[in-house]
């Protein structure tokens, strides 16, 4: 494999986190008629080694995630606030954001634009009619840190910029590749923050939303870490203000 396609492939693998629990399953072979499941073992695409998975079935995967709605309502709109929903890639795309009068998106998810184009091609436009778009640029790797320069620094401002927009009457979805893991896990911060929930009633309340949500172990310890932090202490200060 040439270094460039190396490269894309890497990138294919950090928008999930592979549990590789199916060790016996040396390759896996998609199911015809429900091509997110293994016909050798029966577990999904997450399941497997990292190795045993080809980029076309980790495409499937992603796109089966969608579902029919694209997205789930976490938060209605209430007392003057606007809405808060979390989806996956196409949770963002301009079906979603004009059905549900998404006015402010957070991609959580690096990369996604170079695998489903089409996609990222409706963005531009969506931008000029004034939809505000936020960037992680996150993996959902065990290395994927939730912050940049200082603790906590991007996960406190995307929990800002939720809050916001949703305090002037917007409403804010939340993405990534499969609405799973690093979407759900700028949620739950929210949550921690806004109704000052621990993480596991955070994570359990968004799950009652959305039966995918699922943040992998890395962001479940840093979410821990969060919970004990003085920005979080700071941020539920300030939203009860």
């Amino acid at each position: 494999m040439e270094a460039g396609q190396e490269d894309q492939r890497q990138l294919l693998l950090s928008q999930l986190t592979f549990s590789g629990l199916s060790q016996n399953c040396s390759r896996y072979a998609a199911n015809p008629f429900r091509r997110d499941r293994c016909t050798e073992c029966g577990k999904g695409v997450r399941d497997h080694r990292a190795e045993a998975v080809s980029n076309d079935d980790i495409m499937v995967a992603i796109a089966h995630a969608q579902g029919a709605q694209g997205g789930h309502l976490i938060l209605p709109a209430e007392n003057g606030f606007g809405e808060m929903h979390l989806g996956g890639f196409m949770a963002s795309g301009k079906a979603y954001i004009e059905s549900r009068r998404i006015t402010h998106v957070i991609n959580a998810a690096k990369g996604l634009g170079s695998f489903f184009v089409g996609w990222a091609k409706q963005l531009p436009a969506l931008a000029e009619q004034g939809v505000v778009f936020m960037r992680l640029e996150w993996t959902d790797t065990h290395d994927q840190k939730l912050y940049r320069d200082q603790p906590w620094d991007t996960l406190t401002e995307a929990v800002l910029f939720i809050e916001d927009a949703r305090k002037r009457g917007g409403n804010v979805v939340v993405h990534c590749a499969q609405g799973k893991s690093r979407s759900t896990t700028v949620v739950v911060a929210y949550m921690m923050a806004k109704r000052g929930m621990g993480v596991e009633e955070a994570v359990k309340f968004v799950q009652a939303k959305r039966p995918e949500a699922d943040p992998n172990s890395n962001f479940i310890a840093q979410l821990h870490e969060f919970h004990n932090s003085p920005e979080l202490a700071q941020l539920r200060t300030q939203f009860t203000q």
